[in-house]
C-alpha cells in the first residue's frame, strides 16, 4: 500500500525531479539494509527503525507497518516473516517508480 497522498504532496513541494532524486536515494541506502534484515536470524532493530522512518517519509506505508511490526516483534521475542519485507520493498519501489514516470 502506498499513501498517494503523501506521494502528492511530496510532487508539489519538492516538483518531481527532486522527488525522483530522493527516491533514487531513498533505493539505494535502503535496498542493501532490506536485504541484510531478509537474512537475518535475528534483525538489528536499528535497520528496521531505519527502513520503517525512510519509508513513512516516502509513503510506501504497507513497508513501514512491516517493519513496526518487526519492531514489536523483537521487543516481544516473536517471530516474524522479514522475507515479506523484501517483497513489499521491490513492490512498492517498482510501483512507485512506475507512477514517478507517468502521472501522479
Amino acid at each position: 500500500m502506498i499513501d498517494w497522498s503523501r506521494i502528492r504532496e511530496l510532487d508539489q513541494q519538492l516538483g518531481r525531479d527532486d522527488l525522483v532524486e530522493i527516491f533514487d536515494l531513498f533505493v539505494e541506502e535502503t535496498a542493501p539494509i532490506v536485504t541484510r534484515l531478509g537474512a537475518a536470524l535475528t534483525p538489528d532493530p536499528e535497520d528496521l527503525h531505519f527502513v520503517k522512518g525512510s519509508a513513512s517519509n516516502l509513503g510506501l506505508e504497507h513497508l513501514a507497518q512491516l517493519c513496526r511490526r518487526g519492531e514489536l516483534a523483537l521487543r516481544n521475542h516473536t517471530p516474524f516473516d522479514t522475507g515479506a519485507l523484501e517483497d513489499s520493498f521491490r513492490t512498492g519501489c517498482d510501483t512507485l517508480r512506475a507512477r514517478l514516470s507517468g502521472s501522479l
